[in-house]
Protein backbone atom coordinates (compact mmCIF):
# COMPACT_ATOMS: atom_id res chain seq x y z
CA UNK A 1 0.00 0.00 0.00
CA UNK A 2 1.24 3.18 -1.02
CA UNK A 3 -0.39 6.55 0.07
CA UNK A 4 0.52 9.67 -1.13
CA UNK A 5 -0.59 12.62 0.77
CA UNK A 6 1.22 15.25 2.30
CA UNK A 7 -1.25 15.77 5.03
CA UNK A 8 -1.80 12.49 6.10
CA UNK A 9 2.29 12.41 6.38
CA UNK A 10 2.42 15.61 8.73
CA UNK A 11 -0.56 14.05 10.55
CA UNK A 12 1.57 10.88 11.04
CA UNK A 13 4.73 12.49 12.08
CA UNK A 14 2.83 14.64 14.77
CA UNK A 15 1.53 11.15 16.01
CA UNK A 16 5.15 10.36 16.54
CA UNK A 17 5.41 8.23 13.08
CA UNK A 18 9.02 7.36 12.34
CA UNK A 19 11.18 5.41 10.55
CA UNK A 20 13.08 1.99 12.23
CA UNK A 21 10.47 2.40 14.89
CA UNK A 22 12.05 -0.73 16.54
CA UNK A 23 15.03 1.39 17.18
CA UNK A 24 13.80 5.09 18.40
CA UNK A 25 9.88 4.25 19.45
CA UNK A 26 9.07 5.87 23.07
CA UNK A 27 6.02 4.61 25.20
CA UNK A 28 3.29 7.16 23.97
CA UNK A 29 2.03 9.96 26.23
CA UNK A 30 -1.50 10.30 27.49
CA UNK A 31 -1.86 12.83 24.83
CA UNK A 32 -0.82 10.61 21.71
CA UNK A 33 -2.51 7.70 23.31
CA UNK A 34 -5.56 8.00 25.96
CA UNK A 35 -5.08 5.58 29.18
CA UNK A 36 -8.13 3.56 28.38
CA UNK A 37 -6.71 3.01 25.09
CA UNK A 38 -2.77 1.60 26.00
CA UNK A 39 -3.79 -1.99 25.81
CA UNK A 40 -4.49 -1.12 22.17
CA UNK A 41 -1.40 0.51 21.63
CA UNK A 42 0.63 -2.67 23.11
CA UNK A 43 -1.56 -5.00 20.90
CA UNK A 44 -0.75 -3.60 17.94
CA UNK A 45 3.40 -3.38 18.93
CA UNK A 46 2.95 -7.23 19.48
CA UNK A 47 1.13 -7.83 16.33
CA UNK A 48 3.77 -6.16 14.50
CA UNK A 49 7.56 -6.92 16.62
CA UNK A 50 5.99 -10.02 19.03
CA UNK A 51 5.20 -13.74 18.67
CA UNK A 52 3.96 -16.67 21.21
CA UNK A 53 4.57 -19.83 20.60
CA UNK A 54 3.31 -23.20 22.54
CA UNK A 55 6.42 -25.66 23.73
CA UNK A 56 4.55 -28.57 24.34
CA UNK A 57 7.03 -30.68 26.15
CA UNK A 58 7.55 -28.05 28.75
CA UNK A 59 3.73 -27.25 28.60
CA UNK A 60 3.84 -23.68 28.41
CA UNK A 61 3.79 -20.48 26.46
CA UNK A 62 6.45 -18.28 25.82
CA UNK A 63 5.95 -14.54 24.32
CA UNK A 64 8.40 -12.16 22.84
CA UNK A 65 8.34 -8.61 21.75
CA UNK A 66 11.64 -7.08 20.04
CA UNK A 67 12.22 -3.23 20.32
CA UNK A 68 14.42 -0.99 22.54
CA UNK A 69 14.82 -1.10 26.23
CA UNK A 70 12.89 1.96 27.13
CA UNK A 71 9.80 0.59 25.23
CA UNK A 72 10.27 -2.64 26.59
CA UNK A 73 10.34 -1.82 30.03
CA UNK A 74 7.59 0.94 29.72
CA UNK A 75 5.14 -2.44 28.63
CA UNK A 76 6.57 -4.39 31.14
CA UNK A 77 5.78 -2.25 34.18
CA UNK A 78 2.40 -1.50 32.46
CA UNK A 79 1.79 -5.51 31.99
CA UNK A 80 2.85 -5.68 35.79
CA UNK A 81 1.58 -2.76 37.72
CA UNK A 82 -1.57 -2.15 35.51
CA UNK A 83 -3.18 -5.21 33.93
Amino acid sequence: LTLVNRHFFDTCLKQGLTSRKSLTLIFPSVDIVPQHLIHHFVRGYFDGDGSAFIQTGRRSVTFELSGNRWLLARISHRAVCCG
